[in-house]
């Protein structure tokens, strides 16, 4: 599938992703595991942790809300991340950041939400993260001396 990626004001660049079946092959997602004392998180640490879909796949449906005029895919996660500290964004936060790791792609967009509650030595963000294509993804994320590294499935069926 080909489409047009945006960069910024008069500039856009023809995009190949792969889709389906396609991004799913060779794909080594993370294993997902409930945290100890905090199971509504699946990867990552009591201190800094995501809740992921299952099988750590995104799936869009054409026609979903879920696909953006620009054709990028947005999915919505919620992150736990250490009290105090530095924050990775202004709002709070930690500091996620991603990039496609089966072919070339432009970087993960994402906008983290501000703080909803604190969960004991931890705060619950609940984040946006829009992928300019589908296929395989490593999403980072760091606050304090928290650091979390996953690998995702995106497909579009």
């Amino acid at each position: 599938m080909r489409r047009l990626l945006t960069l910024g004001v008069g500039c856009a660049i023809a995009v190949s992703s792969a889709t389906g079946v396609e991004a799913a092959r060779g794909c080594q997602v993370s294993k997902l595991s409930p945290i100890k004392g905090r199971t509504s998180f699946n990867v990552g640490t009591s201190r800094l942790a995501v809740s992921l879909p299952e099988n750590a796949t995104f799936v869009v449906r054409r026609g979903r809300a879920l696909l953006e005029q620009d054709g990028s895919i947005r999915f919505k996660l919620g992150w736990l991340s250490p009290s105090g500290g530095p924050r990775g964004f202004p709002n709070g936060g930690p500091l996620v950041t991603g990039r496609r790791l089966d072919r070339s792609a432009a970087p993960l967009r994402v906008k983290m939400g501000v703080k909803s509650f604190a969960l004991g030595s931890g705060e619950f963000y609940p984040s946006s993260l829009n992928f300019p294509t589908a296929g395989c993804w490593r999403l980072s994320a760091r606050n304090a001396d928290a650091r979390l590294s996953v690998i995702v499935r995106v497909v579009e069926e």
